[in-house]
């Protein structure tokens, strides 16, 4: 996997969840999933529920673990980056552009604009921190609002 698209399905679908205007039936599936992922990852972290800081208050500073749980959720919903199109291999990204379009371009936005800022790096779970760093705080500059759960 390109390591310069390694938060684009977090980011994705996290924010979408509070943003995007998606079916409930459809917001239901993508919850039921980034819960299931979330908890393996959260379990091979060594994460509590109430330790996943980052996807509480994505304001909060990031842990180690934080960093490395929001890696192992882009690693385990297999996503790419692929003629300018986020795919993942749940076809949740598609959902999203198909019910609203104009959210997903947004979002797409966003994610070219950090992928050229966030310099390439062999530390994952760090380079996953920057990403997912730089995603909010444009969301923020966008005036996206930011997930909480």
């Amino acid at each position: 996997m390109d390591l310069k698209i390694f938060t684009i399905l977090t980011f994705l679908i996290v924010s979408a969840r509070v943003n995007a205007n998606l079916s409930p039936d459809n917001m239901e599936k993508i919850a039921k999933t980034m819960h299931e992922i979330m908890e393996k990852c959260r379990k091979q972290t060594g994460l509590s529920p109430d330790d996943v800081s980052a996807f509480i208050d994505p304001k909060a500073p990031l842990t180690r673990n934080d960093k490395c749980l929001m890696a192992c959720f882009t690693k385990e919903a297999g996503i790419k980056l692929e003629d300018n199109k986020i795919i993942d291999k749940f076809g949740y990204s598609d959902l999203i552009e198909q019910e609203d379009p104009e959210y997903y371009k947004l979002s797409l936005n966003i994610v070219k604009e950090c992928d050229a800022e966030v310099p390439k790096m062999d530390d994952e779970c760090e380079y996953s921190g920057l990403l997912y760093k730089c995603h909010m705080e444009k969301a923020e500059q966008k005036s996206i609002d930011l997930p909480t759960f």
